[in-house]
């Protein structure tokens, strides 16, 4: 048996940190990016570019958004993310300006600013509600120990790009900083960021660091109150941002086995996050994740102490091939489901 995703571009809603139940929308293959950096949850970036294509049909992402905002059609934010830079999509422009007018729910779009030096980017974001752009380093060398970028890109044209779009856009700009234990954490580094900050003028700077597997395995986080000492020293209105795992209620089901396998194909989990993001107890989450494991679509990898679960072979649109072999009888299923056991 196989259970095969609803949507090819589209992934979620999922309960986002910032954005509260956010439908991601991905408008570039896999890995496809500007940068390569060293903490990146999906591994190593496959192809490098900094050239705007038509990555994907826009028509058929706004086909699938149509679809889903007529029988699904809760969520806080439609953003433009996924597995890749939004940006190298040369009609994103043109999609949100398209999402905006299929839907009141506020449009955002999370980029790792590295075509912000370019005007006509900053036009096409500027169509959106809300951009979530970052910068994890002011200088050079921590620029290319930290994201190692593609060889035409360079960091003060960057920055002096987010200085313009902040005069050219009207919408709020949420900053982040991707912090990695002596990489991009030291004294000098972080005066220069507070400085580019104050260049730049967001309105929230968001302070996050490695808590989930990276490309790396020397990219290492910061503690808890090694983050709360930089966001002293970058003062307001730098925040720490945490992790908060609420969902929304849906049944067991082959939606949720392929909803999961499509989330985690873009962000590794916790069987815990999981389970809380589902609203499943984490018994069932167990078995389903055994079965995915098994069959080879899913992979268990440690990270800190913690075991994260990421789905394999992404082409394939989230398909769940040979889970029914491992799959428990649904009986067993349907008790687990129906027995008054802790979240």
């Amino acid at each position: 048996m196989t259970f095969q995703q609803k949507y090819r571009y589209l992934f979620g809603p999922v309960r986002s940190r910032r954005l509260g139940l956010s439908l991601g929308i991905d408008t570039v293959p896999n890995k496809t990016c500007t940068f390569n950096c060293v903490y990146c949850q999906l591994g190593r970036t496959t192809y490098q570019t900094i050239l705007r294509e038509e990555y994907v049909p826009a028509n058929d992402v706004m086909t699938e958004l149509a679809d889903f905002l007529e029988y699904d059609g809760r969520a806080d934010y439609v953003t433009f993310s996924g597995s890749g830079e939004p940006t190298l999509h040369r009609k994103l422009g043109e999609m949100i300006v398209r999402a905006k007018r299929l839907t009141n729910i506020p449009v955002a779009v999370l980029t790792c600013s590295a075509l912000m030096y370019d005007a006509q980017v900053r036009h096409e974001l500027a169509q959106a509600d809300m951009i979530l752009p970052s910068l994890d380093a002011a200088s050079p060398r921590t620029f290319y120990a930290v994201n190692r970028p593609h060889g035409r890109l360079y960091l003060a044209e960057i920055i002096n790009g987010l200085r313009q779009f902040r005069a050219e856009f009207s919408g709020k700009i949420w900053l982040e900083i991707m912090l990695v234990k002596g990489v991009n954490d030291d004294e000098e580094e972080i005066a220069l960021l507070r400085r580019a900050i104050a260049e730049i003028q967001p309105d929230k700077v968001h302070l996050n660091t490695v808590v989930r597997p990276p490309a790396e395995d020397e990219a290492q986080a910061l503690s808890d109150d090694e983050l709360r000492a930089v966001q002293a020293k970058l003062g307001p209105p730098a925040e720490v941002i945490a992790e908060r795992w609420t969902a929304p209620r849906l049944s067991l089901d082959s939606r949720l086995i392929s909803e999961a396998v499509n989330l985690i194909a873009r962000h590794p989990m916790t069987l815990e996050e999981i389970s809380h993001y589902m609203n499943c107890k984490p018994e069932i989450i167990a078995l389903m994740l055994k079965g995915l494991t098994d069959s080879g679509e899913v992979e268990a990898r440690t990270h800190r102490g913690q075991v994260f679960y990421v789905a394999l072979a992404e082409e394939n649109a989230g398909a769940a091939a040979g889970v029914a072999a491992a799959w428990p009888a649904s009986s067993a299923v349907a008790k687990l489901a129906d027995e008054d056991l802790e979240p």
